[in-house]
């Protein structure tokens, strides 16, 4: 998936060294405890060598994950997951909060992953999955600058705007025809961009209808973002373009850690 995740371009690969690019196909199941587990494998080789990592991108639930810690629980369970295939989100929801009450709380009533996930856990284990992760969850013990960089609203969007009428120029709608024929229906289903033309292709969609589609989809998740990143602890917020900004707070970082 090179177009739609804005992935790094082979001249930028050359130029600096990146990580976890490449790493799976479309029909891996890549989840949260596998980043966890590569990054911090990484993250580690790095230090030996004394250099510093860099974690960017958008996905806070992964970084979470990263910083806070991930439990070990028990594996997905298949035959309660085949069992559930028929029951409607919502009465899974119902049955988490008769369960589990605190961690149905927690949890969308239309997330079904994670709902499905409590289910299976306290069904298997009679411990809620919130338990588990108070108990064998460990927090990450190295140092971290956490900054979340931004822009205004309006000139934020109008770059998202731009940016999804550059994808599609570059072939987006070609990468998902080729990634259809790979096997990659389930991943694209869960992508914002990949999951409208996928629709693209199969009705009788404007081409412009879907390109403004994709741009308000992808806007709104921005806006998730935003409030994902500002009520995150130990967070500094800094203006994309205040360079000189962002340069002290490393720095500053760096000298504390001398």
């Amino acid at each position: 998936m090179d177009i739609g995740t804005g992935k790094p371009s082979v001249e930028e690969l050359k130029q600096i060294k990146h990580h976890l690019i490449n790493i799976v196909d479309f029909t891996t199941n890549y989840t949260a405890y596998n980043f966890y587990i590569d990054a911090l494998r990484i993250i580690k080789r790095l230090g030996k060598r004394n250099r510093i990592p860099i974690l960017t991108g958008g996905t806070g639930l992964y970084l979470k994950t990263l910083i806070d810690g991930i439990f070990i629980g028990p594996g997905p369970d298949i035959f309660l997951r085949k069992c559930w295939d028929n029951i409607q989100t919502i009465e899974l929801y119902k049955k988490l909060q008769t369960l589990d009450e605190k961690s149905a709380k927690k949890l969308s009533q239309n997330d079904r992953p994670r709902i499905t996930r409590a289910l299976e856990v306290i069904l298997n284990t009679g411990m809620s999955i919130e338990e588990h992760r108070r108990l064998y969850t460990a927090p990450y013990s190295g140092k971290i600058l956490y900054i979340y960089l931004t822009l205004p609203r309006d000139e934020l969007y109008n770059r998202i705007n731009t940016r999804v009428e550059k994808f599609f120029l570059m072939g987006w709608i070609d990468e998902v025809r080729a990634g259809l024929e790979k096997g990659a229906k389930d991943i694209f289903m869960r992508t914002i961009g990949y999951k409208e033309i996928m629709n693209y292709l199969k009705t009788d969609i404007d081409r412009n209808k879907l390109i403004e589609e994709v741009k308000k989809q992808t806007r709104r998740y921005a806006k998730r973002q935003m409030t994902w990143f500002r009520n995150t602890k130990n967070i500094i917020e800094t203006d994309v373009r205040d360079f000189d900004r962002i340069i002290k707070h490393i720095e500053k970082f760096m000298n504390s850690n001398l």
